[in-house]
């Protein structure tokens, strides 16, 4: 298989996604989904250093430089892979702006170096990109400023930036609950401290992201348990797995779910060997590895 090398940005703590990464380790996703651009089958990247910038916004996010050397789906100037390694980050410091090509990344390299407020605020505020706005947004400390400019922007991620950079919860929660983007309320949850008004608010929420954002939110077991045990979506009953310290109530109410990646879900929780091992004959393939693999984990921990 051909090595491919290309360019991950990631936020400023190294993780993407639900991933942590290192510098030097090589992360798989192994899962029956085939690659597909936009989806969590696989690690996005881009081939070209600039290309990053179409998806990510210099000013939050570290830029390194990777490899895969398993099979690459590429489309237009965004790639999937199954398998990545992390080589070494990208400074600023690493970038040579005259050979900078596009005015996206022109625009990003300006911003993050330009330390003056107010010229950020006057030259880009009005820029076309939403991701040029954004990377304002995340430069100005005028909270004040930003509301007022940006609290009505047409691009959902602005809305979306305005909440993570505001501080005060009650201005947040009266302005942008019931936005009609499902990130930006997700925002809105993750900015909260108020566990009842997060539940009571988005408990029911149409959008399953948004009801998984209040489990990752809520500190009561027993309420979550309750109210989203038996949710419709798998990715919002996986996340009360994960929330659940009650491994008995976890094997009891959901060893039979017909998703197997919450049976999966179920394994990967429990530390009873012996209800691990009644697992042993699931159906799923994924199931049976995911029990050895579990057991192989606990006996060497021993």
């Amino acid at each position: 298989m051909t090595t491919t090398y290309g360019f991950k940005a990631m936020n400023a703590d190294m993780t993407c996604r639900d991933y942590q990464f290192e510098l030097g380790k090589t992360y798989q996703i192994d899962n029956k989904m085939p690659l597909k651009l936009c989806s969590e089958s696989g690690f996005h990247f881009c081939l070209n250093f600039e290309d990053v910038f179409d998806y990510y916004n210099w000013h939050v996010s570290r830029v390194f430089k990777i490899k895969s050397e398993t099979e690459v789906l590429t489309r237009s100037n965004k790639s999937i892979t199954k398998e990545i390694t992390i080589l070494e980050e990208v400074t600023k410091q690493d970038i040579d702006f005259k050979k900078l090509k596009t005015d996206n990344a022109k625009n990003f390299y300006e911003i993050s170096l330009e330390d003056n407020e107010e010229i950020i605020f006057n030259k880009f505020k009005n820029n076309s990109g939403w991701d040029v706005r954004e990377a304002v947004i995340n430069k100005l400390s005028d909270e004040q400023l930003i509301f007022n400019t940006f609290k009505d922007d047409e691009d959902p991620y602005i809305r979306k930036a305005v909440v993570k950079k505001l501080s005060d919860e009650k201005l947040i929660y009266d302005t942008f609950k019931n936005d009609e983007n499902e990130d930006v309320r997700k925002a809105v949850i993750n900015k909260l401290s108020d566990e009842k008004l997060i539940f009571d608010t988005f408990k029911d929420d149409k959008d399953w992201e948004v009801r998984r954002a209040v489990i990752k939110n809520l500190s009561d077991e027993k309420l979550i348990f309750n109210t989203f045990k038996d949710d419709e979506h798998w990715r919002v009953r996986e996340a009360v797995i994960k929330k659940l310290s009650d491994e008995k109530l976890i094997f009891n109410t959901f060893k039979d779910d017909k998703y197997w990646i919450i049976r999966k879900a179920v394994v990967q929780k429990l530390s009873d060997e012996k209800l691990i091992y009644s697992f042993k004959d699931d159906d799923d393939l994924d199931i049976r590895r995911a029990v050895i693999k579990k057991l192989e984990e606990l006996r060497s921990s021993h």
